[in-house]
């Protein structure tokens, strides 16, 4: 702003003869031109003449301009008034100085915070008359850290998309709130270059390098503009709608798929004793250890209540609860249809969708707290609020079983025990008999009839209805009436159809709403054993007229009992307990006996079908026989076969002794007693490899000597007692012969085999005898009794002295007591 300009003193010129009047003063004024490089006509009058002292320097302070040229036009002013020639100065420029900014270091901020600074100018310029003012440029670029792209940068801030917001006010603040997308998740630098220009546009650069490192930000969910979810509300026992929760979830450091998911159903003030304080689990995978924090977590914010897990919850109770309750859940799935997605749907319904009745309900809204969890633990909630709205729950029937009555008894059933309504106490309760209407008595409180269906009012427990079938389900027909056997009297039970035995019934309730709950049962008759009697008859060994007959009740219950023989009433006696014994006197050569037994149980009656025993009389002299009631059994007997006239009586397997194991077919006799002489039995069979088998005290089962003729196997024995049919395992000749003998010729031993018949008896007197061709006797090999079957006898060519005979012809010669004789030829030879 300072122009200084010199001069000379003037000459005060004048003419010789005159004399010079004097300098008075000096004025200049001072020329600018309108442009840097001015020509001739490119200059102003800036400022007028103004009058100086005598002095010849003068400075003068003023607004000069930034490039503009000044001079000055000095003018010499005598006190005559003269003036002088104008002098012009030289021409001066005037130039402003360039702005300076001051240093600011380089710095690093985080994501989402704030940073200021205040850009510092030094410019001379500023304390000019005319002063200087500034303006500011920021100029941002992305530097790519890798040093071959380093070239390459980017002015975000000509990117619409981006959210970066780097400025500088007028002032020079500088400011900068980096935002994630300024941060890639990694460090990411910037170059910030300031520019500050002035008035005059002379500028000043300055390069910042500004490091943005990451901050990892809570995640946000935000369920507030979504009227839809602003409350939910659902009927009690259904679901409420779905609510996609990814697509309310952001957060600018991670995918919505790597975030976790959990809630918290907080609970209402209503008092719902049971039921939880709060539910908290999770809606999507977690691991171990997540779980184990967040329990830990839960302990600490409730550290007086009763926690249980349960699944993938955690329940919180008051403490001192007992029933535990779990009403209702969150639940959530990321599958439409087939396919999995990208989002995370939840909904709210009950814990328990097996039962329709809940009877779970608000009275005021509860709510839900959702929270989003990401992989750095920052979470971000929101809640919504839910209602119930309570809705009639039905009558339910639960645990109504089948149930059994003895035949001829009752029962009762309190239905209340199986029947629930969480919303009325006073139900209408009806049953009608589906099977058997008319075969079974309903007895309720206070019944009222409609029809076969029964009514009555239930107000909760003690209330029993009676269920009574009709007397003598199973009752038939007495056995003993020929074609009888198996058919009904009375009953109603019927062996093809095994329902027969059960009464069907549907039972409703029904509330004051209309509300119905139908179910069905059975009453199943379990029949009551009659007395199920067993006979067996014992001959007395030593009175073999007399015979003991036992009836024993196997099952044991037996009220009263009645048998008679051929009509006759035989009188009974108790010997143990449901074991009854009566005598029977046989007289004379009675083929047969009938036997007819009656006994009444507790429940029913028993009338057996007629027993048919036969009984033969064993003569002392002359033969005799006699047979089984089914014809398949006879035995034989022969002159002095018994020592003197009895009967013998005998029995099937249906008549033998109770708890007999022995699997024998018939009983002859009294096992004890034994013949004078071997009979002959016989069993019908035609099989030929078959045997009789006798049963020996001590001894088991003894296989008899059998012959089969005829489709008849028959044997004898001198014993009585039982018998049966077995394997045949012995060679039991028919006739009475003899063998060739082996070898022949022979030298020096023989072997003679020879059969004693089945049908010569049981037992022969027999002679085998060695002749020579003169008839005389050489040696008797054989002479005694001998039973039924094949004998084998060696001869070692040797006479009766034990002296060798000679060679030559012999003849064998075989004679029974029953007047047999064969005779076989054979050769010595020496």
């Amino acid at each position: 702003d300072t122009l200084r300009f010199a001069w000379l003193n003037w000459p005060d010129s004048v003419l010789v003869n005159e004399r010079p009047s004097g300098l008075s003063y000096y004025q200049y004024s001072v020329y600018q031109s309108t442009k840097k490089d001015p020509g001739v006509n490119d200059w102003t009058l800036w400022r007028d003449f103004k009058k100086l002292t005598q002095d010849t320097l003068h400075t003068t302070i003023d607004s000069l301009r930034h490039d503009r040229k000044y001079y000055t036009a000095i003018v010499a002013v005598d006190t005559a008034g003269n003036r002088s020639d104008t002098v012009r100065s030289a021409i001066t420029l005037r130039q402003n100085v360039e702005p300076v900014i001051t240093a600011i270091n380089d710095t690093t901020i985080k994501e989402d915070i704030e940073w200021k600074r205040l850009v510092e100018v030094k410019d001379d310029d500023a304390k000019t008359l005319l002063g200087d003012s500034f303006t500011y440029e920021l100029i941002t670029m992305a530097v790519d850290t890798i040093k071959k792209d380093s070239s390459v940068i980017q002015n975000l801030n000509d990117d619409a998309a981006s959210k970066f917001k780097a400025k500088i006010s007028t002032s020079g603040e500088l400011t900068f709130t980096p935002s994630p997308l300024d941060s890639t998740g990694k460090d990411t630098l910037y170059l910030f270059r300031v520019v500050a220009t002035d008035a005059w546009t002379k500028d000043d650069t300055f390069d910042i390098d500004v490091k943005v490192l990451p901050v990892n930000d809570n995640p946000i969910i935000d369920l507030s503009s979504y009227t839809k979810f602003s409350s939910w509300g659902y009927k009690e026992g259904a679901r409420s709608d779905s609510i996609p929760l990814t697509r309310y979830v952001y957060d600018e450091d991670n995918d919505t798929t790597d975030l976790i998911y959990t809630f918290k159903i907080i609970g209402s003030s209503q008092e719902n004793p049971g039921y939880p304080t709060a539910k908290l689990g999770f809606l999507s995978p977690v691991n171990m250890e997540f779980k184990k924090k967040f329990l830990s977590d839960l302990v600490d914010e409730y550290p007086k209540s009763t926690i249980m897990q349960k699944n993938n919850s955690f329940l919180v109770y008051p403490p001192g609860v007992t029933d535990l309750k779990d009403p209702v859940k969150v639940d959530s799935t990321s599958k439409v249809g087939d396919s999995f997605t990208d989002t995370t749907y939840a909904w709210i319904m009950p814990t328990d969708t097996t039962t329709l009745d809940t009877n779970y309900y608000t009275i005021d809204s509860m709510r839900v707290e959702f929270t989003v969890i990401d992989p750095g633990g920052l979470t971000g909630k929101d809640t919504i609020p839910f209602f119930i709205n309570p809705k009639n729950d039905p009558p339910v029937w639960s645990g109504l079983r089948d149930t059994v009555v003895v035949e001829s008894d009752s029962i009762s059933l309190d239905f209340a025990n199986y029947l629930t309504d969480t919303d009325d106490t006073l139900l209408t309760v009806s049953i009608l008999p589906l099977t058997y209407a008319n075969k079974v008595d309903i007895k309720t409180p206070k019944d009222s009839i409609r029809g076969d269906t029964v009514f009555y009012i239930s107000r909760g427990k003690n209330e029993p209805v009676f269920f009574k079938p009709q007397e003598l389900w199973y009752d038939y027909k007495p056995a003993n009436v020929p074609g009888d056997e198996g058919v009904l009297r009375a009953g109603q039970w019927n062996p093809s159809d095994t329902s027969s035995n059960r009464i069907q019934f549907e039972i409703t309730a029904a509330d004051d709403s209309g509300s119905v709950a139908t179910d069905t049962f059975s009453v199943k008759i379990q029949r009551v054993p009659r007395p199920e009697i067993r006979m067996y008859v014992v001959q007395n060994n030593a009175f073999t007229d007399y015979y003991e007959i036992f009836l024993i009740d196997s099952l044991a219950t037996t009220t009263d009992i009645s048998l008679k023989v051929q009509s006759e009433t035989i009188r009974l006696d108790t010997a143990a307990a449901y074991t009854y014994v009566g005598n029977h006197y046989i007289r004379g050569s009675v083929l047969q006996r009938e036997f007819d037994i009656y006994a009444k149980g507790a429940v029913g009656d028993t009338t057996l079908p007629t027993k048919i025993i036969t009984f033969t009389l064993a003569k002392t002299y002359g033969n005799w026989s006699g047979s089984s009631a089914d014809g398949r059994f006879g035995v034989l007997g022969r002159n002095g076969s018994v020592d003197y006239d009895q009967t013998l009586m005998i029995l099937d397997s249906s008549l033998f002794e109770p708890y007999f194991n022995d699997q024998a077919s018939y009983l002859l006799g009294n096992e004890s007693s034994r013949f004078k002489k071997s009979v002959q039995v016989s069993l019908l069979s035609e099989e030929n490899e078959i045997a009789i088998y006798q049963r020996s005290i001590g001894s088991g089962w003894i296989e008899l000597p059998s012959y089969n003729e005829n489709g008849q196997i028959m044997a004898y024995t001198d014993k009585m007692g039982y018998f049966r049919m077995g394997p045949k395992t012995m060679i039991v000749p028919g006739q009475t012969s003899l063998h060739q003998n082996y070898p022949n010729p022979f030298n020096p031993t023989t072997t003679i085999e020879y059969d004693l018949g089945f049908i010569d008896g049981p037992t022969q007197r027999v002679n085998v005898t060695v002749y020579d061709i003169l008839g005389r006797n050489i040696k008797t090999l054989i002479n005694e009794q001998q039973n039924i079957g094949r004998y084998r006898v060696k001869w070692n060519g040797k006479d009766q002295n034990d002296v060798p005979v000679s060679s030559g012809i012999y003849f064998i010669n075989l004679l029974t007591d029953t007047g047999r004789s064969e005779t076989k030829k054979i050769m010595l030879m020496r």
